[in-house]
Formats: structure tokens, C-alpha cells, sequence
């Protein structure tokens, strides 16, 4: 193997420049060749003198062996040798600067703006290794993504229903492939990103890691952060039936009783379709909302629509922003100022409204504002449309409420239960499981009771303690 000749073409240089505190054309070499006609070579090519000037013209160095030209010549020399520049350091290491060519040399003191060349190949492996470790990483979870299944027929009501709205918004993709957020803007008229989360938190879908493009995920640390409008998703297929349309039939024909879920997600779906109104109109008068005011008018939107309907709403915020346009042509207004009265006058608008003093009209939906398909799903199982109002709606997603006797039965029960939840720290556990049985139908009396008896392990009280406090109260 060759080993590296170093060689300092300016020693007598050096030691003057040190002298005087600074350095000029100062080069370090080390050759690599064998070959003593390639060292005479290379120390002719960097020779200086003591006025920092080289010693002989590249020209002069030619013809050299079977090499007739400079470029060929550079090229050889780069080969069998390597050469920095003392003036010349790196702004990260401090090392000096790698040169190939004489006109790379420089005459006074500087810092590179770039990286050298060492610092650039470490870098470029250290890239080369994080890419390796995400990978792995990124391999690792998609395995494990893709051996996870669900039983269908424990999806909550809400998460059921958006499963079948996106089914119809992207269909086939959703049991044959991935998706990502773009390809769901059909699920409702705006924020499908909002409805998509909520099967995402309910792990129905799962993100697919390698599915993604380049550049998606990146590490930091050790963690893996990404661009979430580059994300793919898939769906988790069902435990017995897989991701087919068999397995979609439980939810098509399932009974959807969790009423305060149902309402819920229609209040959901319906701020989606006001809001997409509103963002309309706010662009056919150049409105721009800030991120503060469009949540005021969300939080506005989903109070007036307890009672309201969606269309009554779309004439109100046809409206306001009418209002606001004319507000917006004054000389004392603008465009920004204007747009920024928009939540005060829905506010003020609906104020009057309970009062009687302004009146909401049926309005029709615009031909660019389509309904989503979660609004169709809506529809076809419940009837329920834009023109609904928040009143009926509720009055169909109706939630009992438990009298005030029903609550008294079990005060002590339920207070003991979560006393020994906190003592043994599950209070998560007992909520979730009573969740869970309030969603299967239970009353919430009914299922308080389902809760002591499955946590009867804990010293909670037993069926026949309730059927005690029960027969005392009777008594009383």
C-alpha cells in the first residue's frame, strides 16, 4: 500500500510568515505515488517563493510523460496527491481548506463561507447513516402497523358513520390501498383533515410509513417528525372479515344508539358546512380570516346550531359579511379591519335573533358548496339535511338523562367506586369501561352498576349492597 509523502513547499515561507504574524500561500501537500517522477512533479507544480509567487508556470511542466495538456496534467496531480491551503480554514472545524488547482489558492487570512470538504463527506455519512437509522425505524412501525387488525363491530357509532362517509369519498382506495388528507376533501365541505383525526385517534387508520414519498419523515434526536400533508394512511381490516365491503356491512347495518356521540358528530359535520360558507363568502369579497377569528366563528356557528339549522345560518353569515364588505369601502376601514368585525356581528346578529328582532332565512346551498358525503350519510340513515334544525336534530340524537331518583340510588356506590379508582390510580380504566357500556346502550345508571360489578375485586361494593341501599331508601 502507498503511504502519503508530506511535504511543506513553502517551509522557508512559513517560518517568515510566522515571524510576521500572518500567512500567505502557505501549502500543505501529501503525495501518494511511488512514482519519484510524480513527487518532482507535484513539489514543481506547488513550489513558491518567498514572495508567494509560483516558482514555474504550469506550462513549463509539459509535456509530462504521455500527458500533453494542463488539464490533464491538474487531473494527474489531484490523483496521486492532495494539497490545502493554510489560508484558508473552515468555519466549522478549523481545518484548512482542500485545493486542486493553483487559482484556488488565497493571499490573505479567511474563513470559507462553506463547509470543507472534510467536514462536507462527514456530514454527507452522517445523512447517510441517520437515512439508514429511519428506515429501520420507519420499517419497524409499518410492521407492525400492518399486523394490527380491529373488530369492527366495537367501532363507536361516530367513528362508523365517517368510516362510511369516507368509503364513499375515496372508494376503492379505502380497502384496496392508502390514502393521504388531499384525497378526502369530499368527506365534508372543509376541515375533512378534523374527521379524518378522529379515525386516526380511534386507530382505525393507521399510518403506512414506506407508503409515503422521500423527504416525508426526518429524525430528530430520537424522534421522528413529518410533514403530516405528506402522510398515508390505510384502513386496519377487521379481525374476521379483513378490509372488504362484508366487513363495512356491520357498520352498514348495525343500530347507531350512542345518541350524544351522534349529536355530536352532526354538530361536527354541520360548523364544517357553515364554515365553508363563510370561507366562500369571504373570498368572493376578499376577506381574509385570521386563525383566532375563525374559531370564534366556529365556536358561534356550533351554539346557534343547537337550535338553528345550517341553511338558516348561511343567511346570517351572507349577511354579516355583506355588512362588512360595505364597512370594508370607507375611509377610516379596510379590507383587514373590516374581515376582523365579522365574529362580533354573527354574535350580535344571533342576540337579536332569540330576541326577536332579526329573523333567519332558509338558504340554499351554492352549486360550488357541495355537502361532503358525510352529509349524505346523515341523510340516508337519519334524514337529516341542511335545512334541519338543531332542535329536531336533537330531538332525534335525543340523550335520556337520568332522574333525579335514579342518581340518588347510586350516589354512595358511584362515589366509593371512583374513591377506589383514584386510590389505586385507574381512574382512566373506570371511565373508559363506563364509556364503553353507556355506548352499548346501558343506561348510565345501568351501567354504573356493570362497573361495580366488574371492579368487585377492588372491595367495591357488591349487587346486593346497591339492592340494600335501594331498600333503605325505600324505606325512607
Amino acid at each position: 500500500m502507498t503511504m502519503p509523502y508530506f511535504v511543506d513547499v513553502s517551509s522557508s515561507l512559513h517560518e517568515k510568515i510566522l515571524n510576521e504574524g500572518r500567512r500567505e500561500n502557505v501549502i500543505n501537500v501529501e503525495i501518494y505515488s511511488d512514482d519519484p517522477d510524480d513527487h518532482v512533479l507535484v513539489d514543481r507544480y506547488w513550489a513558491m517563493n518567498e514572495d508567494g509567487k509560483f516558482k514555474e508556470n504550469v506550462a513549463d511542466l509539459l509535456p509530462y510523460k504521455e500527458i500533453k495538456n494542463i488539464h490533464q496534467l491538474t487531473q494527474h496531480i489531484s490523483q496521486v496527491s492532495q494539497a490545502w491551503d493554510r489560508n484558508q480554514t473552515c468555519s466549522h472545524c478549523e481545518g484548512f481548506h482542500q485545493v486542486f488547482v493553483r487559482a484556488d489558492i488565497r493571499r490573505t487570512l479567511q474563513k470559507l463561507k462553506t463547509r470543507c470538504v472534510d467536514c462536507r463527506n462527514l456530514e454527507e455519512e452522517n445523512q447517510r447513516a441517520e437515512k439508514l437509522r429511519l428506515r429501520e425505524r420507519l420499517e419497524k412501525l409499518t410492521e407492525e402497523n400492518l399486523a394490527t387488525d380491529h373488530d369492527y363491530s366495537e367501532i363507536s357509532d361516530d367513528a362508523a358513520l365517517i368510516l362510511l362517509a369516507l368509503h364513499q369519498a375515496i372508494n376503492p382506495r379505502l380497502l384496496s390501498g392508502t390514502f393521504m388528507y388531499r384525497d378526502c376533501i369530499n368527506l365534508t365541505p372543509s376541515d375533512s383533515d378534523f374527521f379524518i383525526d378522529k379515525l386516526r385517534n380511534s386507530q382505525i387508520l393507521l399510518s403506512h410509513y414506506l407508503a409515503a414519498k422521500e423527504g416525508t419523515y426526518s429524525m430528530n434526536g430520537d424522534e421522528i417528525w413529518h410533514y403530516p400533508a405528506q402522510a398515508c394512511f390505510f384502513l386496519v381490516p377487521d379481525s374476521k372479515l379483513g378490509r372488504s365491503e362484508n366487513a363495512l356491512s356491520i357498520l352498514e347495518n348495525r343500530d347507531y344508539t350512542d345518541h350524544l356521540a351522534l349529536r355530536n358528530l352532526w354538530l361536527d359535520y354541520a360548523v364544517a358546512d357553515c364554515h365553508r360558507y363563510l370561507l366562500d363568502q369571504c373570498i368572493d369579497y376578499d376577506f381574509q380570516l385570521e386563525e383566532e377569528e375563525s374559531k370564534q366563528m366556529k365556536s358561534i356557528f356550533r351554539t346557534a346550531l343547537e337550535i338553528h339549522s345550517v341553511s338558516e345560518l348561511w343567511s346570517m353569515v351572507w349577511k354579516i359579511v355583506k355588512d362588512a364588505a360595505s364597512l370594508s369601502q370607507r375611509t377610516y376601514s379596510n379590507s383587514r379591519k373590516a374581515s376582523a368585525t365579522i365574529p362580533g356581528k354573527a354574535q350580535r346578529f344571533l342576540e337579536k335573533v332569540s330576541k326577536g328582532e332579526n329573523t333567519l332565512k332558509q338558504w340554499a346551498r351554492r352549486e360550488q358548496h357541495p355537502e361532503g358525503t358525510l352529509g349524505q350519510v346523515f341523510w340516508d340513515y337519519f334524514s337529516i339535511d341542511a335545512t334541519t334544525t338543531g332542535s329536531e336534530v336533537f330531538r332525534i340524537f335525543d340523550v335520556v338523562i337520568p332522574s333525579s331518583d335514579e342518581v340518588g340510588l347510586l350516589i354512595l356506590p358511584s362515589k366509593e367506586l371512583m374513591a377506589k379508582a383514584r386510590a389505586d390510580g385507574i381512574e382512566a380504566e373506570v371511565l373508559i369501561c363506563l364509556a364503553g357500556f353507556i355506548r352499548q346502550g346501558l343506561s348510565v345508571v345501568d351501567a354504573i352498576r356493570e362497573v361495580l360489578q366488574q371492579y368487585s375485586q377492588l372491595g367495591l361494593p357488591q349487587e346486593s349492597e346497591i339492592n340494600e341501599e335501594r331498600e333503605d331508601l325505600g324505606d325512607d
